[in-house]
């Protein structure tokens, strides 16, 4: 599924597409993973990226690590945060005093984490 094409998940709060390798997808696997991928660009931290639909969402709030990039005099890479809620939410939290102009995400999680025995 790739957000913001016809008929998938729309992207929320100016996020979209950085175009620069690869859309924003996600998928669901046999085992119960969920993975999101994806070069994104545009909105602010913390605003809602897109929402999963029902299906889709992990059983409890998951976090991870990513990278955004900075262009401009002195290309850097940032460390950032990816945020995926029960109810569906995907957004991303960087401390950066200077916004990056791109994202990569990529994560996974179970839909039903597995108990400790």
């Amino acid at each position: 599924h790739y957000v913001g094409d016809t008929g998938e998940p729309a992207f929320q709060n100016s996020w979209g597409n950085s175009g620069a390798t690869q859309q924003l997808g996600f998928r669901i696997r046999e085992t119960g993973i969920v993975d999101i991928q994806g070069d994104i660009s545009g909105g602010t931290a913390l605003a809602v990226i897109f929402t999963l639909p029902v299906g889709y969402r992990p059983s409890a709030n998951a976090f991870y690590s990513t990278t955004g990039y900075v262009s401009g005099g002195a290309d850097e890479y940032l460390g950032a945060a990816v945020n995926v809620t029960t109810a569906g939410y995907v957004n991303l939290s960087h401390r950066s005093t200077t916004p990056p102009d791109r994202f990569f995400i990529s994560a996974q999680f179970f839909l039903n984490p597995a108990s400790a025995p």
